[in-house]
């Protein structure tokens, strides 16, 4: 049997020359898979090549030719190059009229040139002997270029975004309610809320970052906002607030107290109260919210106590019954709200359980108390002329299901005062007598304050206090002079 190869028969005995034949094709073969299948240097050669290798003709970084250079040459004139182009980084946020720039400081930058250095170092170098040609063939004729990227610090970056996100941003108006203060009785106005507008942080860093990574240096930015809504509505906000309490007294049992210029004050004390807001942990002064009281602020002359023992005309006499109301609503809308500053009457009031008054007076005795709860407390106050009734009404957040306050003051022990005091007047007529101060009697009392669920007592009344209310000594003046003289004219 016989085999042809390039033409020429031969017998398979003609081994010489066929293993000359195979022995060609191996190598051809071999020589064909070593260029084809190079593979990428190993570490230790491409460490070679940035310790002592230089760039390949027709590299550019940054616009630099870096051809024939070592890495550590390029590495200090990109490193320059770098410098300038960061300190030139200038980036204008705006907003409506407003402009934030932000430069170099802002960014604390980093960059990728070491990287960028050791991938350009090893272009044309890392691929197939075959590629590895077409590679160069290609940057002789057309060149390549490299960029180094801009890493601004994120951590700054996001803080200095925040700061101007702040002055942007505002949020929603929540829906809210005021008092009606021309409404005969408790009423609210109620006000719809309003959308907010809330900058996306995290849209314009990616912006301003990708415009940085492809090589912009001095652009504007014009963040967008979005919307941000309230998080209530009006009808979740009409449940929120209710009545916790109210209090009323009495000023049309007796001639005193319906005298017309004191009626007067206490009306006028009632319209100022009325429509009172008190926010949460925010302190409530009496004398502060109504002001002064003088003749020149339109307070009218009502009788008032001095001294603890005598009444005389005072401007603003009357409206301790407004503070007194006030206090007991107060007291029954439950101990969130705490009272601060309180003083009691010298004598009781008649218009108030012993232990249950609370007297003011201009740059005297006060009535204060801070609001524990966590919603705003509502002040509703009227004084009706009608039927002489001073009314006060407490509304804010609901108290626990059921849940009601009474308040109550009982006398512990009486106090007698002691015997009047005579004094002289020789320049009196004999016969002629007047008291100046009327003989009263003290007592002690206590304050209690009684829990109800659903209508029901819940255990003891919580004692409150004792106050004191101190025999007053009775004073008459008896004239011993002549029958003859006149008598004297008095203001008290």
């Amino acid at each position: 049997m016989q085999l042809k190869i390039f033409g020429r028969k031969i017998n398979f005995k003609d081994i010489k020359f066929v293993r000359r034949i195979f022995g060609a094709m191996l190598a051809v073969t071999a020589i064909v898979l070593i260029l084809v299948f190079t593979v990428t240097p190993g570490s230790n050669a491409k460490q070679n090549y940035l310790n002592a290798g230089k760039y390949e003709k027709g590299i550019r970084i940054e616009g630099i030719d870096v051809g024939g250079m070592t890495y550590s040459e390029a590495r200090k004139v990109l490193s320059e190059k770098i410098i300038e182009k960061i300190t030139g980084v200038s980036v204008s946020i705006c907003y409506g009229t407003d402009t934030w720039i932000l430069t170099t400081s802002d960014f604390s930058f980093t960059t990728d040139l070491d990287n960028v250095l050791s991938d350009a170092m090893m272009y044309g170098r890392s691929g197939t002997a075959i590629n590895n040609m077409k590679v160069k063939d290609d940057l002789r004729e057309n060149g390549k270029d490299f960029t180094v990227s801009l890493i601004p610090n994120t951590t700054n970056l996001s803080a200095k975004i925040e700061e101007i996100a702040n002055e942007i941003n505002h949020d929603p108006i929540e829906p809210h309610m005021v008092p009606d203060i021309t409404s005969s009785k408790p009423a609210f106005i109620y006000y719809e809320g309003e959308n907010g507008k809330v900058m996306d942080n995290e849209d314009l860093i990616n912006e301003i970052t990708t415009k940085l990574n492809n090589g912009e240096l001095n652009f504007t930015v014009h963040p967008e906002l979005h919307d941000k809504s309230p998080a209530l509505s009006v009808e979740d906000i009409k449940g929120t607030v209710v009545l916790r309490s109210s209090f009323t007294t009495d000023f049309g049992s007796s001639s005193t107290l319906r005298e017309t210029k004191r009626v007067g004050n206490i009306t006028k004390a009632t319209g100022i109260l009325n429509g009172a807001v008190v926010r949460p942990g925010e302190e409530f002064s009496f004398n502060d919210f109504i002001g002064p009281r003088t003749e020149a602020g339109g307070w009218l002359l009502a009788p008032g106590i001095v001294n603890g023992n005598t009444y005389e005309m005072q401007a603003g006499g009357g409206i301790c019954q407004v503070s007194t109301t006030l206090y007991n609503a107060l007291l029954c809308s439950g101990p969130e709200m705490k009272i601060t500053v309180r003083k009691h009457h010298s004598w009781p009031s008649s218009y108030a359980d012993k232990g249950l008054d609370a007297t003011v007076s201009t740059d005297g005795p006060n009535l204060a108390f801070i609001n524990n709860s966590e919603a705003n407390i509502y002040i509703f106050a009227y004084a009706d002329t009608s039927d002489y009734k001073m009314k006060v009404f407490i509304y804010g957040a609901p108290l626990p299901d059921g849940v009601t306050y009474k308040v109550f003051g009982k006398v512990d022990e009486i106090l007698q005062p002691e015997e009047m005091k005579i004094v002289s007047e020789p320049t009196w007529p004999t016969g002629f007598e007047r008291v100046k101060i009327k003989s009263r009697e003290g007592c002690k009392a206590t304050a209690y304050r009684q829990k109800y669920i659903n209508g029901e007592k819940d255990g003891e009344p919580e004692k409150l206090y004792t106050d004191t209310y101190y025999a007053v000594a009775g004073e008459k003046h008896i004239g011993t002079g002549d029958a003859s003289l006149p008598k004297p004219t008095l203001n008290w």
